[in-house]
């Protein structure tokens, strides 16, 4: 076996590293949990403000959930502090010493009527103007929309009220739960048909928070994974079904015919064809409603080509007229139009047929007029018979003779 050769070649902007975290911690975290930990321990080296846990999400490209549930954990094992709003906003973050803090928890129970002072190696990530006002109790906090607040906060325990999402950490009963849920298991090797990667235990652990949010329906999850499927930019990530999970079940969707009915109402496709209308924040009429459907089904077109439709007939019509979008969209699938190219191309090609036809029928109009008035100038029977003239001209000849 080889020795490995370390060498020293760091710049001077270093991180300190505690060496209880990488002896002691470091092993039994996930990935996701150290880049959490060192990003936020990086920010209190430099006195970084105006941090929150949607841009530690956007700066370290996971979801603001999954920095919400490092941060749970690593409070879990007593390397952090965590504050939180009366209205359940994470608030504050500080960095612990667990040797410290089993000190003074010792001491505080042999003493209980002593107040305990704050811990010294209490470091909160985004310090206060005053630092000497830093403490568990009083924080300069970022929330959630980024800007800057100072408030009066408690810390996080479990008698606190929990926030919207009740639990950032699957439990342990939880997680027996789903090891002994065959059902959960089998769509389990299906959902991971949908990305590209192997899935790691976080995002295992979001599907299992999620199937139990949603009442342990299956059905609700694979419909989740089919609808981020199909309107994901790009690659399929737990990002985005967190965020669409979570947009459901904070508006109360918690069954499928629930979310079904909702995402009928405010598909996206509709939502395009009613703003095209000019119809700004309306809740289609089932009339329409009916019509739009009847569109996607019968047409299959995207998006835009159904909006480019609507433009049309609110130019044409200067009013939303359903029938004259039908008959347009009716044109464009004889067409074969599959895209808004498709569309504009066989727009563009019936303008000119228009103004083919219509020069055309001016051309013979004036053809016509002009032919129309010629006739009438010369509306009389011209006379053929010349022997009138040979008698008169013989008649003079005759006399000029004699």
């Amino acid at each position: 076996m080889s020795f490995l050769l370390l060498e020293n070649r760091l710049s001077i902007d270093t991180l300190v590293v505690p060496g209880y975290f990488i002896d002691r911690f470091l092993p039994a975290a996930s990935g996701t949990d150290v880049k959490v930990y060192l990003y936020l321990l990086r920010a209190v080296s430099t006195s970084a403000t105006g941090l929150s846990s949607a841009s530690i999400s956007d700066r370290l490209d996971i979801s603001e959930r999954e920095v919400l549930r490092s941060l749970s954990y690593w409070e879990s094992v007593g390397l952090m502090r965590l504050s939180f709003t009366s209205g359940h906003e994470l608030s504050g973050v500080a960095f612990t010493d667990p040797s410290i803090q089993a000190e003074t928890e010792a001491s505080a129970q042999t003493a209980p009527t002593q107040t305990a002072a704050p811990a010294p190696s209490v470091q909160s990530v985004i310090p206060t103007p005053t630092p000497a006002l830093v403490s568990p109790a009083n924080t300069t906090i970022a929330n959630a929309s980024g800007s800057m607040a100072s408030t009066q906060t408690t810390t996080h325990s479990a008698a606190n009220a929990t926030p919207s999402i009740q639990s950032l950490h699957l439990s342990q009963e939880e997680l027996i739960l789903l090891e002994n849920d065959p059902e959960f298991n089998m769509y389990m090797s299906a959902w991971q048909q949908y990305f590209s990667h192997p899935l790691n235990y976080a995002d295992t652990e979001s599907f299992g928070y999620w199937y139990l949010q949603f009442n342990r329906s299956p059905d609700v999850i694979d419909y989740l994974v089919d609808y981020c499927a199909n309107h994901c930019k790009g690659k399929l990530n737990m990002k985005f079904i967190d965020s669409v999970a979570q947009s459901w079940h904070q508006k109360g969707l918690h069954t499928l015919d629930a979310i079904r009915q909702y995402n009928l109402l405010h598909n996206d496709t509709v939502y395009a064809i009613m703003k095209a209308y000019g119809l700004y924040n309306q809740t289609p009429a089932p009339a329409q409603l009916e019509y739009i459907n009847k569109w996607i089904k019968d047409y299959s077109f995207p998006t835009d080509v159904y909006v480019y439709a609507c433009n049309i007939t609110m130019k044409k019509c200067q009013r939303p007229n359903v029938n004259f979008t039908e008959s347009i969209l009716k044109r464009w699938k004889e067409k074969n139009v599959h895209s808004l190219a498709d569309a504009q191309a066989a727009e563009n090609q019936r303008d000119q047929k228009v103004k083919s036809d219509a020069a055309k029928r001016t051309s013979s109009n004036r053809a016509s007029s002009v032919a129309k008035g010629t006739q009438q100038f010369r509306n009389f029977t011209e006379r053929k018979n010349n022997n009138y003239m040979e008698k008169i001209l013989k008649q003079y000849s005759q006399d000029s003779n004699e």
